[in-house]
């Protein structure tokens, strides 16, 4: 078997229908909750391969004491609350709020989790130059600050100097 087939066939195996299928014929899901078989089979994937493979003591991951990924996502609330929970986009959500994550791969929990107006900057929610010391952190475009670079740029070569 081809390494490109074994994406294929997990896909197959751990498509969301076929598994909330199993579970309600074979009796696991009775009622669906806040917890679908797919949620739960899914979350035990991801902690059992993806920690396990950043959990490695040698290769690129071991050079990391914790990789950190964070982002956010906005979520519409009721109109009336736009003066405490203003929106970015006036005309389609007047009122939103955005739930900032930052989650350690390495030991598959959050570090932190905060809800802010939706207009609040992505970058305030960012790791300061000492949290990300020996750390890998990972985000998307929304946090890209040219001074927080100049910032760690010079962070890092006093590091480096010290040496």
């Amino acid at each position: 078997m081809g390494i490109s087939t074994i994406p294929k066939k997990l896909k197959l195996l751990l498509s969301k229908n076929k598994l909330n299928k199993l579970g309600k014929a074979t009796g696991f899901t009775k009622r669906e909750r806040n917890i679908t078989t797919f949620q739960l089979v899914a979350d035990k994937v991801f902690s059992y391969w993806i920690n396990n493979a950043l959990a490695y003591k040698k290769g690129c991951f071991s050079k990391f004491k914790n990789v950190y990924i964070q982002d956010g996502s906005s979520f519409a609330v009721k109109d009336d609350l736009k003066n405490v929970w203003p929106g970015r986009f006036k005309k389609i959500s007047p009122a939103a709020v955005e739930l900032h994550a930052t989650i350690n791969l390495k030991s598959g929990s959050f570090e932190q989790a905060t809800i802010t107006p939706d207009t609040f900057s992505e970058r305030a929610e960012m790791p300061t130059l000492e949290e990300l010391k020996d750390n890998l952190f990972l985000a998307d475009r929304g946090y890209y600050s040219g001074n927080f670079i100049v910032q760690l740029d010079k962070a890092l070569f006093n590091i480096i100097k010290t040496i």
